[in-house]
């Protein structure tokens, strides 16, 4: 919850499947989501998957957690250096260069303001 975890379970290397019943209780706007990591190797990098966010909104208002955002931003970095490494292997360099255009433009928005959220007309706040 907003970046915490608050209930985890282990996979068993083979189930493609898993569920985590649990409850909580929310003081403020939040958003909750399921994420996932890979067993990896020594020096691999950690593969990672994170299901898109649902949103609970107290009291209508928004969730806008800055340290969360912060963190997201610090780890892109770290991702990033990764992807731009040289010795990473693509079959085209018009892969690379797409993955690259990619990895520069989730940067810039990770950089800026969290972007205003829309009113639930559909309209902006």
């Amino acid at each position: 919850m907003n970046g915490r975890v608050v209930a985890s379970k282990d996979g068993d290397g083979g189930s493609t499947e898993l569920s985590l019943p649990f409850k909580l209780s929310l003081r403020e706007s939040s958003w909750i989501a399921a994420r996932a990591s890979a067993a990896h190797q020594e020096g691999e990098f950690e593969i990672r998957a994170h299901a898109n966010p649902v949103y609970i909104l107290k009291d209508g208002k928004p969730v806008h957690i800055e340290a969360d955002r912060k963190a997201v931003a610090e780890r892109w970095a770290k991702e990033a250096a990764y992807y731009r490494n040289p010795s990473l292997v693509f079959e085209k360099e018009s892969q690379r260069r797409h993955l690259l255009r990619i990895v520069e433009e989730t940067a810039k928005i990770l950089a800026q303001p969290q972007p205003p959220w829309p009113a639930r007309d559909g309209t902006a706040d």
